[in-house]
This record gives C-alpha cells, structure tokens and sequence, in this order.
C-alpha cells in the first residue's frame, strides 16, 4: 500500500467515525426525547389524571385525558426497544415500524379524545 492508498484509507475511516458520532448523537437525542416526554405524560397522570381517580367525575376524566396512560405504556414500550437496538442502525430505525400499528391505534384514540376534551 502506497502513500496515497494510506491517506485515502485514513481518511475514508476518519468520515467512518464522523459517520457513527453523528449517528450515536441522534440516537441520543431519539431516546432522550422520547425519555421526557415519557417524565411529561407521568407527570400529567401523577398529578392530574390519578387525583380524579377518587372524584365521583369519573367518566370526565376518560375525556380530558382520554388514553394518556396507554400513551405512557407505549413510549415505554418504545423506550425499551429502541435502549435495546442502539448499536444496530437498521434494527433501531425498525422499532418504529414494529410498533406502528400500536402508535396508530393508540394515537388515532387519543386524537378523536382531544377533539372532545377541547369541547
């Protein structure tokens, strides 16, 4: 190997790493999102949604907050595949499509609930 076939490879590698540091920061930013909108949802059912437990409105409460614990349940869910994928690229980027029939039916829910709630 010459010179030159050196330096392309070295170069070729150093765009490799610059490749997977970007990766490894999306991935990051993926979960880290995912983890505080997690904590915002718990928050809500801790504070809001569980105090109407003991409240005799207990048909109101399913429609201001219509399925947010199915939501939690869902991004946990999500949570734990995607912690479990983060050195696979390909398999990371499928946990979404593996669970997209739960995000539709759960989201489609939630959506037609918050019409409601707003009204």
């Amino acid at each position: 190997m010459d010179s030159n076939d050196r330096i392309n490879k070295i170069e070729s590698d150093n765009i490799l790493l610059s490749e997977e540091k970007k990766y490894a920061k999306v991935i990051q930013e993926i979960i880290k999102t995912e983890i505080s909108y997690l904590s915002d949802l718990n928050l809500m059912i801790d504070n809001y949604l569980k105090p109407f437990y003991d409240i005799k409105w207990k048909s109101d409460y399913k429609n201001i907050f219509g399925n947010i614990e199915e939501l939690a349940s869902l991004s946990i869910k999500l949570i734990e595949n995607l912690n479990s994928q983060v050195e696979n690229p390909e398999e990371f980027s499928r946990q979404f499509i593996y669970l997209k029939d739960e995000f539709i039916q759960i989201y489609g829910i939630y959506c037609i609930n918050y019409v409601n709630a707003m009204f």
